[in-house]
């Protein structure tokens, strides 16, 4: 089993309602269509997280685990540290509270892994840890910012449309050098 859940989603989008205004080409100030613009921003930005495998914005996830190996990859980076390391037993209650830098170990440098100590047999391993881009460590690169601005562009010209595409081949392009599957 590999369970992957979001614990805590970021407050703030990396694009701002003014670049999505000054993207899309609308001089106005109806707030609907800047509501609209919102959304469709924040829409582009999970759409394209996902396809990506990587957090744009920072956010708390949870991986379980029950295949424990040594070493753990954790998805969605680029990671920023673990939180927590929990072992439960088989029948789910806490067996123990791993500590960092004695029972396992952050490794890599971009995507990272979790490195045990030890091996746990018939258990599951619950990770909690920060990743995403948006400090001055991993900023956002231009270029996903520039993809999240031409899929909200591309949504918003093509909104009430059955024959579009769910993420735009241009912007596809640009992101493919960012793209990392391995959930």
């Amino acid at each position: 089993m590999r369970e992957l859940i979001i614990k805590t989603e970021a407050t703030t989008e990396p694009v701002t309602t003014a670049e999505l205004k000054s993207f899309v080409g609308y001089p106005g100030t109806d707030s609907s269509v800047e509501t609209l613009l919102d959304n469709l921003g924040k829409s582009a930005r999970l759409r394209l997280e996902q396809y990506c495998g990587r957090n744009f914005v920072e956010k708390t996830m949870i991986l379980t685990e029950s295949d424990v190996k040594r070493s753990v990859k954790l998805p969605f980076g680029p990671i920023r540290a673990i939180t927590s390391v929990k072992v439960y037993d088989e029948y789910g209650s806490l067996d123990e509270t791993l500590t960092a830098d004695d029972d396992y170990y952050l490794i890599g440098e971009f995507d990272k892994y979790c490195k045990l100590e030890s091996w746990f047999d018939g258990a599951y391993v619950a990770i909690e840890y920060t990743a995403g881009y948006g400090d001055n460590t991993y900023d956002l690169p231009q270029s996903l910012k520039d993809a999240i601005l031409m899929q909200a562009k591309y949504d918003y010209d093509h909104r009430g449309r059955s024959d579009t595409q769910v993420i735009a081949s241009e912007v596809k392009n640009l992101i493919n050098p960012y793209r990392c599957n391995f959930l």
